[in-house]
């Protein structure tokens, strides 16, 4: 469908809107004064242009500075003030940081039972939470971060104290007491046979034989032995001091064995340190009490000496 243009007043196809011989916009015109026009700094008004007719312009319009070629048709482009503004969108750079801050969180909290690593992840969910909402980037994960980094934190300071504790105790950390404890499950403790060791009475120490075959002799009586560890939940009350000091001297929790004699005088109950290694000859220790409070005892060094008995 042809339409005039109102502003060259020329006959053109209206096909994209635009008008092909000087580039106004077709159906959008108002009148107005041919000699306000700026044609670009010709000297002339270029034929066409107002023949002999009305000329139409916007008032929103705004025209090109740009000249004219040798036909009279504007070389440059129209440039409408009345066009529509276009905002970019948003893209990945406006939540790049929200994103970090919930990953680090997520990290920090996995990671609760390393108090360290764990402290430092959530304390950087916190700043780069902080930072993504200054600069208005997407809220809701800076936000989930930052209550994740928070929680996170607290939870690592608790964690620390609680180590603190534990080494003050054991000597060791919450995450070595869990190892030491799968340790002694999975292991359990060194036994302590085929030897003579000396065991502390009520009048000094008396040599025990404890033979291969799980029967022990001392003097006046005979009976059976058992080597139990900490595993054992039926002797764990009675060496449970004893174990923590042991731990407190640096020595593991499955380094810890209880001998238990058992003879028709009822049974006894000895706990004994073994070293890594141990052998018949080498020496144990025998945790000895030295006072009422639950952790004064000493360690007594009692030197095993192969059994002759057998």
């Amino acid at each position: 469908m042809k339409e005039q243009c109102m502003i060259c007043g020329s006959m053109v196809e209206d096909v994209s809107g635009i008008c092909p011989v000087c580039g106004a916009v077709l159906g959008r015109s108002t009148q107005v004064n041919p000699a306000n026009m700026n044609y670009g700094g010709a000297t002339e008004q270029p034929q066409g242009v107002m023949g002999g007719g009305s000329v139409y312009q916007n008032p929103n319009m705004g025209y090109n500075q740009g000249g004219y070629n040798q036909d009279g048709y504007n070389q440059g482009m129209y440039n409408y003030q009345d066009a529509p503004t276009y905002v970019q969108p948003a893209g990945k750079k406006g939540m790049v940081l929200s994103i970090l801050s919930l990953v680090c969180a997520i990290i920090g909290v996995l990671l609760i039972c390393f108090p360290f690593f764990s402290a430092v992840f959530c304390l950087a969910s916190i700043i780069l939470g902080i930072i993504a909402l200054i600069k208005k980037q997407k809220k809701v994960p800076a936000i989930i971060g930052l209550i994740f980094g928070g929680i996170g934190g607290i939870i690592c300071v608790f964690t620390l104290y609680i180590n603190l504790m534990i080494a003050s105790v054991c000597g060791t950390t919450f995450n070595g007491l869990i190892k030491q404890s799968f340790e002694v499950v999975g292991e359990g403790s060194t036994e302590i046979t085929g030897v003579m060791i000396e065991l502390p009475t009520d009048s000094g120490y008396e040599v025990v034989a404890l033979n291969s075959d799980g029967s022990f002799q001392a003097t006046g009586y005979s009976g059976y032995y058992y080597n139990h560890s900490y595993a054992n939940e039926y002797t764990r009350d009675y060496m449970d001091y004893q174990t923590l000091y042991a731990m407190s001297q640096g020595y593991r929790m499955k380094d810890v064995t209880m001998i238990e004699l058992y003879s028709e005088y009822g049974s006894e109950y000895y706990v004994f340190v073994v070293p890594e290694g141990w052998e018949q000859g080498d020496v144990i220790y025998y945790v000895e009490m030295t006072g009422s409070g639950d952790m004064d005892y000493t360690l007594q060094p009692v030197l095993t000496v192969p059994n002759v008995l057998e």
